[in-house]
């Protein structure tokens, strides 16, 4: 197994969806291009972005987990509006694993775990402690990253949408990278809930 490094890339393109316009007709607006790339400061992060605007309009993943809930409103009832949502979770967990790494593990250690989902939380734009032992890997954050991005963006009510969309994106890089872990929390799939803790525990 050969993880890409930031040696190895600067930026690598993840995948694209349609922003909606955030009014009751959900009007197709532009499109949001998501990128694996390197931070000076944080190292290898997901970020996305809208073609010609600028730097400093990048999206972060929280934004982007809180963007596409808002863009999928506009399906025909709340059970496909949250299919919609989890598929987007598990492909960019998916696209994701396939861009940091060159080859599929194969056998996965605890530190390569925590090394996938630091990447995640940095790119949630949330500080964070994390705690490693063989048996669980804690991250305790500082904040909620989607009740914050939400505050300031206005996409209140997505809340419970996009942390569906981040619990998906989480299993499927736990059934891509290590089968014998599991997500014990968020437990619930959606919620309102701040999300302030996420834990990992072996099976």
């Amino acid at each position: 197994m050969r993880k890409t490094t930031d040696d190895d890339v600067q930026e690598v393109h993840l995948l694209s969806y349609i922003i909606a316009s955030s009014d009751m007709r959900y009007i197709q607006i532009n499109e949001r291009e998501v990128y694996l790339r390197h931070d000076p400061d944080l190292g290898l992060v997901i970020q996305g972005d809208v073609p010609g605007t600028r730097a400093d309009l990048n999206a972060n993943l929280s934004y982007m987990l809180l963007e596409f809930s808002m863009s999928c409103e506009d399906c025909k009832d709340r059970v496909m509006t949250a299919e919609s949502a989890e598929r987007f979770g598990e492909h960019l967990g998916q696209v994701f694993i396939d861009s940091l790494y060159q080859e599929a593990p194969e056998v996965i250690t605890a530190n390569q775990l925590a090394g996938a989902f630091d990447i995640i939380l940095n790119s949630m734009g949330v500080t964070f402690t994390k705690e490693l032992t063989d048996e669980q890997l804690r991250y305790d954050l500082a904040l909620s990253p989607l009740h914050e991005a939400a505050g300031k963006t206005g996409l209140v009510l997505q809340v419970a949408m996009a942390q569906r969309a981040f619990v998906a994106m989480c299993k499927r890089i736990l059934q891509v990278m290590a089968l014998d872990w599991t997500l014990a929390e968020p437990s619930e799939p959606e919620s309102e809930a701040p999300l302030r803790q996420i834990l990992f525990v072996t099976a």
